[in-house]
């Protein structure tokens, strides 16, 4: 049960990656993973994220519970906001968003057979009524790790990009962020993680 073995799949800085393993090397034990009845070594991906916090009631919803990520700036291009005065919220909170997108993300299948795991940053737009658009990779990050060569690694972040959008567009409509009193449209982000027991993993 206990963590071995662990590496940073992406660097962000070197302090900040010191940091992430050592609290990971200081969990508990968990429980083994099984197979045939064994015990069983189990490889996990673990996002680990790293936010400056400020008391912003823009960035809170009624609750004062942080609405998903927003990012400290008025409005990008063609007028979609980053920043507003109520952000978009989803029925049931952010944790229905994240079970409805586990539920119909599919983990692709020719990643799964290959044994690739893989890290999807995407940003999309809830639209003034709620509805999800322009769903694309930030920046185009996209990473796979395993069989990573070539044609195959480009042919699964594409299968890892479309599953995640799929998955946005089965979920419900938002309530839209509001700007003084009027809907508005809204930058949003999401990472959602391929890795262990092939699952999909949202964070």
């Amino acid at each position: 049960g206990p963590i071995t073995v662990v590496r940073v799949v992406r660097s962000v800085d070197p302090s900040l990656d010191k940091e992430a393993v050592r609290v990971l090397r200081s969990m508990p034990k968990w429980e083994p993973g099984l197979k045939n009845g064994k015990t069983v070594r189990v490889r996990y991906t673990v996002p680990v994220a790293f936010r400056l916090r400020a008391i912003d009631n823009s960035a809170t919803n009624q609750q004062g519970e942080n609405c998903f990520d927003n990012i400290d700036a008025v409005c990008d291009d063609d007028s979609v906001y980053i920043k507003a005065d109520v952000v978009p919220s989803f029925p049931g909170g952010e944790a229905e968003f994240r079970n409805i997108m586990l539920r119909t993300i599919i983990y692709p299948e020719m990643a799964e057979n290959l044994d690739i795991d893989g890290v999807v940053q995407m940003k999309f737009v809830v639209g003034k009524d709620g509805t999800i658009s322009n769903a694309v990779p930030h920046n185009s990050i996209v990473t796979t790790y395993g069989n990573n060569e070539g044609d195959v690694s480009k042919t699964c972040n594409s299968l890892f990009v479309g599953a995640v959008k799929k998955g946005l567009e089965k979920t419900s409509r938002f309530s839209p962020a509001i700007v003084d009193g009027k809907p508005v449209k809204f930058r949003m982000m999401l990472m959602a993680v391929f890795g262990a027991g092939k699952n999909a993993t949202i964070a």
